[in-house]
């Protein structure tokens, strides 16, 4: 059988209406797969995002409580309490010695510490007498109940 120049045609019409209705099938899937991409890499993203959020405030709370233990331990450790203790006068001693032997040995701390004797113990000058009682300040790093 043959075929005529008509019959040609209508084939030929066919198969473009056919290749035209599969042209934007491909296209909106081509479409449809790009989106879906572009959908999965914002997700990735947006997700990257957050893991990084959450790892940046856990290690600004992790180095806030590393510094703020720090602190507290530098605190304990340079921290003083002031006590007091009634003591006994040796023969030879005087509130310099004495205020030496409970101070750090500095100038200053030695005069503060005899000043304060002077005014805890009443006395009006740097005169003590063996066997006389009087109230010592002292610090210590140390807390004692």
């Amino acid at each position: 059988m043959e075929t005529t120049g008509r019959e040609l045609q209508i084939m030929y019409f066919m198969q473009q209406e056919d290749v035209a209705k599969a042209a934007p099938a491909r296209s909106i899937s081509r479409r449809a797969a790009q989106r879906r991409k572009q959908v999965m890499q914002m997700k990735r993203l947006i997700r990257n995002s957050i893991f990084t959020l959450c790892a940046v405030i856990l290690l600004a709370v992790s180095i806030n409580a590393i510094s703020a233990q720090a602190t507290t331990k530098e605190e304990a450790l340079t921290h003083t309490y002031k006590y007091y203790k009634s003591i006994e006068i040796a023969k030879g001693e005087s509130l310099w010695t004495i205020a030496e032997a409970y101070t750090d040995g500095s100038a200053a701390a030695i005069q503060d510490c005899v000043k304060e004797m002077r005014s805890i113990n009443s006395l009006k000058n740097d005169t003590i007498k063996a066997g006389d009682r009087i109230i010592v300040p002292y610090y210590s790093n140390e807390f004692i109940k």
